[in-house]
């Protein structure tokens, strides 16, 4: 599992890489590969919500699980309403907006995934073992 989540990372930093400089150039120089961008876009959730499925079962990991599914939701949502919000001069508004919400999730990736590896590296949580303290089963052993 940790090749799986070191996997997804490096993956996460090419997608994120590679859809900051399309985003950019769509934004800036009018480039019209948007296509491809929701193609990448819809790929980068898609890690988002299996890294966040991943540190579910984990307690130390579990509410950044849940909040990477939740991001994963809402990645792909806001990408394809942004274009109807804010119409005119404010819409660059929305697309900084949009921007931070991409950064955000490549930055989701790398907090469980540091988590989770940091959880894995030390053995996981300390776990104490639950002995019984039965005295008189004890005493009654001995006598």
């Amino acid at each position: 599992m940790i090749q799986a989540i070191r996997g997804l990372q490096w993956l996460s930093r090419l997608i994120g890489a590679c859809e900051l400089t399309l985003g950019l150039v769509i934004w800036f120089v009018g480039v019209s590969s948007v296509t491809l961008h929701i193609l990448l876009g819809s790929a980068l959730a898609l890690i988002l919500l299996i890294i966040g499925v991943i540190a579910l079962p984990i307690k130390e990991t579990r509410s950044l699980g849940v909040i990477g599914i939740l991001y994963a939701a809402i990645l792909p949502g806001f990408g394809m309403v942004q274009m109807s919000l804010l119409i005119g001069s404010l819409h660059w508004l929305v697309q900084l907006l949009h921007l931070l919400i991409g950064v955000g999730a490549i930055a989701v990736v790398h907090l469980i995934g540091a988590r989770y590896l940091k959880l894995k590296r030390t053995g996981g949580p300390a776990v104490q073992p639950v002995v019984p303290q039965s005295t008189s089963l004890a005493a009654s052993e001995e006598a």
